[in-house]
């Protein structure tokens, strides 16, 4: 030691030379390092998640619940445990320290919990971990001014935005969320209810017994049957390729001939106009009130037209890509394809004795059940 000291205060320049040296290599390996924007995350979090027919959360709480936490806070390495309860659902949480394996917590969770799945009374029991790598990387929110129906929102963005994701490279996955479901709300008046003798139970047993024997309307189908569907709608169309090929012709002219580049053009020039005399007004200290809200007139129409050439546009590129695949296909479909279902087909009609395919080139086959 004695002699490291020595040489250091005996040679200060190569010492400095040294550091310096140090530090250099440090800020270039610095440098030189990835960075993981997606970072494998361990979320030391499991979820019990449980359903018990229509019981109130006072109930839920005090027969299962208690319980299941007393349990849980029992388990190795556990920190803290949670619960939410509604009516008929449960969720407890179980956090676990940061150094917790959680492939070991899990199964001995699950074995803690075997025990409650016995129970009758429990319709549903299961055991989850949140994966932080399965969330979604980019979440985007859709508004527009004059559309105010949900599912028109819906329509749109599944039939043009989320066809467009999908194909990004490193897309995995595009989820929709958000439409309105209808109620049916009806209102009695208890004069009435007095006068035929009856009661509100009366009306909601009726209800609920009709209910029981009506169709719901939307026809339950295994998703099986509709892959074969899909196949064998688009091998009919592989070997009826030249009549489908004058079908996508005629669909093209009709998507030209709704083609407003011309009256976009018009909008711009008024626009450019109108701007400048606005310009003017103002500079001149005059009411220009109405110069403005003629201008706002024109924006809405423009973006009106601007979204109408969009949809155009993404027509006559679906028509251009299933005319590509048609051209090049060579032979018949031998099973299910769910590439090329998200990318030429945009809805399934069920029906009782057939299924509608709806491509988004603008060609429907039906193929019987």
């Amino acid at each position: 030691m004695k002699n490291i000291v020595k040489f250091a205060v005996g040679n200060p320049v190569t010492i400095c030379m040294v550091v310096f040296a140090l530090l250099l290599l440090g800020k270039v390996s610095y440098d030189q390092l990835s960075v993981d924007l997606l970072p494998d995350l361990n979320n030391p979090r499991l979820f019990i998640e449980l359903k018990a027919g229509e019981r109130p959360p006072e109930e839920i709480e005090k027969q299962f619940v208690k319980n299941m936490e007393s349990m849980a806070i029992r388990q190795s390495d556990v920190t803290q445990v949670s619960s939410v309860i509604k009516a008929g659902t449960a969720r407890i949480t179980v956090e676990y320290t940061w150094t917790k394996d959680m492939d070991e917590a899990f199964l001995d969770l699950q074995k803690a919990m075997n025990p409650f799945a016995q129970n009758k009374d429990i319709t549903e029991l299961k055991i989850t971990q949140h994966d932080a790598n399965l969330s979604p990387v980019v979440l985007v929110g859709m508004s527009h001014q004059s559309i105010t129906d949900m599912a028109e929102l819906r329509k749109i963005a599944e039939s043009y935005i989320r066809n467009e994701l999908i194909r990004l490279e490193g897309v995995a996955e595009v989820t929709l969320s958000g439409e309105e479901v209808s109620t049916l709300t009806i209102q009695t008046d208890p004069y009435k209810l007095d006068a035929f003798q009856l009661k509100i139970e009366d009306i909601a047993s009726r209800i609920e017994s009709n209910n029981q024997s009506i169709s719901g309307g939307r026809p339950t189908v295994q998703e099986i049957e509709l892959q074969q569907a899909t196949v064998k709608a688009i091998n009919l169309l592989v070997r009826s390729s030249s009549s489908t090929l004058n079908i996508l012709m005629q669909n093209i002219e009709i998507a030209l001939a709704d083609d407003n580049s011309g009256e976009l053009e018009k909008i711009n020039t008024v626009l450019s106009e109108k701007q400048q005399q606005l310009v003017k007004l103002a500079h001149a200290k005059k009411d220009y009130t109405a110069l403005a809200d003629e201008i706002d007139l024109l924006r809405d129409k423009k973006q009106g037209l601007l979204v109408a050439k969009a949809e155009t546009e993404g027509f006559k590129k679906r028509i251009k890509e299933l005319e590509d695949f048609l051209k090049a296909a060579n032979h018949e479909l031998t099973e299910y394809d769910e590439s090329m279902v998200r990318k030429y087909i945009e809805k399934i009609k069920v029906y009782e004795d057939k299924f509608t395919v709806c491509f988004k080139a603008g060609v429907d086959l039906d193929i019987e059940r």
